[in-house]
């Protein structure tokens, strides 16, 4: 062998062993399935992420892939909610999701930092897949119908929204909602039918409903200002019992009445 090329030969082995020794040392699979030594690390997929991971088995062996602690991350994507970080509970909510698609309360969470966020859109997705799952699931229609008229598809909204009430007659919350569809669709006779229907389940705890600007295009109607009057008085008089001694009701049991015009 020629002295001068021994060095350069020499070179060329080093790289090649060199990048057979990375090639191997690199976990096989997915970015997620891993090998492990046994220990259950947290991962967290990006900066805003807190999804907790733990190690589940897979049919190779040697090998291990991370999948979300469903409770934990849950939780914690409720807590991050409640401390207005709406971007951290999504993130963990969807990686939840990729790996438990059906989780419903995951799905629940999803949908309303969608609508509330107004990505309609998003949220019609999200709750349209829940009625898939749960088609007798009266609160995912009415969410549905709701997220639907805030995308001005009124007549489906309503349609949505029937058979939540269908489904559960004493919802309250589908009663109002239809009855909102109705007034800003300027059906003041519908709208105070499902209203009406509402008051009879909740009283005058109606009236803070009553001043969403939804109901404007009937509330100088008669039929909209003797039912605010009716329960105003109604309010009044649970106001006044409460002033009579021994019939106090507890604070956290009296709904908060608004005052309006």
């Amino acid at each position: 062998m020629n002295k001068s090329l021994a060095p350069l030969i020499i070179s060329f082995a080093v790289i090649i062993l060199l990048t057979f020794i990375i090639i191997n040392s690199k976990p096989k699979g997915s970015a997620i399935e891993l090998q492990t030594n046994g220990s259950a690390p947290t991962m967290t997929l990006s900066q805003g992420n807190k999804a907790k991971f733990r190690v589940a088995p897979t049919a190779s062996k040697g090998r291990h892939i991370y999948v979300p602690e469903t409770e934990k991350t849950l939780e914690d994507a409720k807590k991050s909610l409640s401390a207005g970080k709406e971007g951290e509970a999504e993130d963990s909510l969807r990686t939840l999701l990729v790996f438990e698609p059906d989780n419903q309360q995951a799905l629940s969470l999803l949908g309303g930092i969608f609508y509330y966020s107004q990505r309609y859109s998003e949220a019609e997705m999200i709750f349209r897949r829940q009625i898939k799952l749960t088609p007798d699931n009266d609160s995912v229609y009415n969410h549905l119908g709701s997220v639907l008229a805030k995308q001005s598809k009124m007549q489906e909204a309503v349609t949505m929204t029937i058979k939540a009430i269908e489904l559960n007659p004493k919802s309250s919350d589908a009663q109002i909602n239809l009855a909102s569809m109705y007034a800003s669709m300027g059906d003041t006779e519908s709208c105070m039918k499902h209203l009406l229907a509402s008051y009879q389940l909740i009283g005058y705890s109606i009236l803070p409903f009553t001043y969403d600007q939804t109901f404007d295009k009937v509330r100088s109607s008669p039929e909209f200002q003797e039912l605010i009057i009716k329960a105003k008085k109604d309010a009044d008089t649970r106001l006044k019992f409460d002033r009579i001694p021994g019939t106090e009701t507890r604070q956290k049991d009296v709904p908060q009445v608004k005052t309006g015009k």
